[in-house]
């Protein structure tokens, strides 16, 4: 049975060479890559043709406008044509077993679902600061768990995203469950946030799921996302053109904010897929989660005035004994933050804190600068010689 690597990008061609060398460099052969192209303006046309003289598995496609995101990963996805579908981020990385690992559990469980684990690599900017150009590798037991999509789905709902949910760049998944989602008119995709949009979809057209407990990936933790700054965010919402309001959750905002994108998504999902209907965001965990993504983009600089506002009158809309439930949890969440952000750049730069973090969180902290990388791809194979992975280039 054939996969497709599924790569979505737009202008990203600073670093999308990372993703596509990743995906040729599969230990599993029966596969193709696709490249698709969100009408990009920069040299991702060029690359794309250079790779394709390079591999002849890949493939490259584009858009004939500028889309949203969940559009445009909409079109990659129809684009698809193998039996099984993997979803690449553009500046992530697989490992070069990846596709080979997941593919194997789906055939041996006979599942249409395998989720995985991903690590974080911190890149070499110096915005990042002390962990910058770094790496922490987890535990892992490579055991192979079934999971209650109807159990997993109660916990999203809930605001718990455990490395075994669904979030559509995390797993590899039937090409059925993608032709059974368009049966429904809306696609996997389904905005603003398409990862945890497509997430939920899935756990809504299965009732239960693998979860291999094996990282087979790495997200790039860089300034490359639309929530790494203020400017790349609105742009984001401008792509979202009409579809840049809240419908689906508890506050009335104008905007999709990133204070509700998450829960938004979810109540999308849930209007749009009756297999979903029985999940809602309780509002305490919906006002909780609101807070706590409120404090950490205020924190690292945003303006956020009419999001602050909103939260403040609704939770003193609350019944007494839920507000001050909430503000408890709140001011604990602070707390425990607080120390936190203090002592984790001690840990991070101090080898013997480090060591003594490691031993208490079974994590590996691995840095690039004792470890030999720069860079994504470098972080990558040092991840794979430190889990003894075999490619034909290691």
């Amino acid at each position: 049975m054939s996969v497709t690597i599924v790569i979505p990008t737009r202008n990203r061609g600073f670093i999308l060479d990372h993703a596509v060398r990743s995906a040729s460099r599969q230990t599993f052969r029966e596969l193709d890559i696709l490249i698709s192209d969100n009408h990009s303006t920069d040299d991702t046309p060029e690359i794309a043709r250079r790779w394709m003289a390079e591999d002849h598995r890949i493939r490259y496609v584009r858009t004939s406008e500028p889309l949203s995101m969940p559009a445009s990963w909409e079109f990659a996805l129809s684009n698809a044509d193998a039996d099984w579908i993997l979803l690449l981020e553009d500046d992530g990385v697989l490992l070069a077993d990846a596709v080979e690992r997941a593919h194997a559990t789906a055939s041996a469980q006979r599942v249409y679902l395998v989720t995985f684990p991903f690590l974080n690599y911190y890149s070499d900017e110096p915005k990042l600061g002390y962990c910058r150009n770094s790496v922490v590798l987890d535990e892992f037991d490579s055991r192979t768990t079934e999971k209650s999509s109807g159990d997993v789905a109660q916990e999203i709902y809930g605001l718990r995203f455990g490395s075994h949910a669904p979030k559509m760049y995390n797993c590899l998944f039937a090409r059925r469950l993608l032709e059974r989602a368009r049966e429904g008119g809306t696609g996997l995709c389904v905005a603003p946030a398409p990862d945890y949009g497509g997430g939920a979809v899935l756990l809504g057209l299965t009732s239960s799921y693998c979860h291999l407990d094996r990282p087979l990936m790495i997200s790039n933790c860089g300034t490359t996302s639309p929530g790494a700054s203020m400017e790349a965010y609105h742009r984001f919402q401008a792509e979202l053109g009409a579809e840049n309001k809240t419908v689906a959750s508890y506050l009335p905002l104008p905007f999709v904010s990133v204070c509700n994108i998450v829960p938004e998504t979810l109540g999308r999902a849930r209007a749009a897929f009756p297999s979903l209907e029985r999940f809602t965001v309780p509002i305490e965990a919906y006002l909780l989660y609101f807070g706590r993504q409120l404090d950490m983009f205020e924190r690292a600089g945003w303006k956020l005035p009419i999001e602050h506002d909103m939260l403040a009158r609704a939770v003193r809309a609350l019944p007494r004994y839920m507000r001050r439930r909430i503000r408890l949890r709140r001011a604990r969440e602070r707390a425990v933050g607080a120390v936190d952000r203090t002592l984790r750049p001690q840990v991070w730069r101090n080898g013997l804190l480090r060591k003594t973090y490691e031993v208490a969180s079974h994590r590996q902290v691995m840095r690039g600068e004792q470890a030999g990388f720069r860079d994504i791809t470098g972080a990558a194979r040092a991840v794979e010689r430190a889990y003894r992975i075999r490619a034909e280039d290691l």
